[in-house]
């Protein structure tokens, strides 16, 4: 499968060869994935080079903590050698941290985050070109904005405005959704709960204007149990939670069918740490740290994505048990518009 140039078809048969694996096969894998990644760039990028030291350390604990503001200064010096903006996926964070900034993926990375979305939803039979409903920012840059028109067609969604998310709007969302044989939603969490709020106080089932749609997947922010019913209640269908970092892999944790947030080892090593940077045990809460383990264009090595939570282990695997923080709000304007 081709999305956009990025050929997907390699990267999904590793991911379903990964899945075939034990757990003790997977774990070293991954152990094996993270240090030839962190070597990569020690080797390759002059400001981790930097961050890290003249000697790269025996014990992973030792590898600095990447923050934000490493990312934030000159894009160019922030790339590995061979990497360019030419032959790299540039992206920019959301900035719902308040510190958003460019970022890049080599293109292997970046198909295997396209397979690894397409793993996830496959298990609710959601293929990547399913017709989509998308309650989803959009850049207001001029070429940014039509690259991401292009998308929404090449990938079969329309996208809805978040940026005016008053009655009026919620209305002309209704009609295209009549007119629409959506399969799914997918937004914000923020976004879709004003909405399903909007259809509840009208006494509408937005299920009953489109029979096709079947799912919701909530991403972005926190989606509350109270939030989660709203949601139930207004659409009338299956809600799904997605937990995703966009600079450092993609998706980090989805819930499968039963409510479980299934980590994403296939791209991922995850570490939840305290207000010392020492490593904590499951069950308790700390800053969660991701290393990308395919992207070789930039550093995302320890990552500190800037959201607290906590994992938790059933059986001989390990899920996100936990998460606190990244939740938005709407703003009422002087002209009534809500954004």
């Amino acid at each position: 499968m081709n999305v956009l140039g990025f050929d997907i078809n390699d990267a999904h048969e590793t991911i379903l060869e990964l899945q075939s694996f034990s757990t003790g096969k997977l774990l070293s894998w991954q152990n094996e994935k993270r240090w030839s990644i962190a070597n990569f760039h020690f080797l390759k990028n002059v400001n981790y080079k930097k961050k890290v030291g003249n000697h790269f350390p025996k014990n992973w604990n030792e590898l600095p903590i990447m923050e934000k503001s490493d990312y934030q200064n000159n894009f160019n010096d922030a790339l590995s050698f061979g990497y360019t903006k030419k032959n790299t996926f540039i992206a920019s964070t959301s900035g719902s941290s308040g510190h958003p900034f460019y970022y890049a993926k080599n293109k292997e990375a970046h198909a295997f985050t396209w397979a690894l979305a397409k793993s996830r939803y496959n298990w609710y039979d959601i293929n990547l070109d399913s017709r989509q409903a998308r309650f989803y920012g959009i850049p207001l840059n001029n070429r940014s904005r039509y690259f991401e028109k292009i998308k929404d067609l090449v990938l079969n969604r329309i996208r809805f405005n978040v940026f005016d998310l008053s009655d009026d709007s919620f209305r002309e969302y209704l009609k295209i959704f009549k007119k629409n044989k959506f399969k799914y939603l997918y937004g914000y969490a923020n976004s879709l709960v004003l909405f399903a709020r909007f259809l509840i106080n009208k006494n509408i089932v937005l299920k009953d204007y489109c029979q096709s749609v079947m799912f919701c997947i909530s991403t972005s922010e926190m989606l509350t149990i109270e939030d989660r019913k709203l949601l139930e209640k207004g659409f009338g269908i299956i809600i799904i939670n997605e937990y995703g970092i966009s600079e450092a892999g993609g998706i980090t944790a989805f819930q499968n069918k039963t409510m479980d947030w299934c980590l994403s080892f296939e791209s991922q090593y995850i570490e939840i740490v305290d207000q010392n940077n020492e490593n904590v045990s499951e069950g308790i809460d700390g800053d969660i740290l991701i290393t990308d383990l395919h992207n070789k264009a930039m550093p995302f090595i320890r990552y500190r994505v800037g959201d607290i939570g906590r994992l938790i282990k059933k059986g001989n695997k390990i899920y996100l048990d936990q998460l606190i923080g990244r939740t938005n709000d709407s703003i009422i304007l002087p002209n009534g518009k809500v954004s």
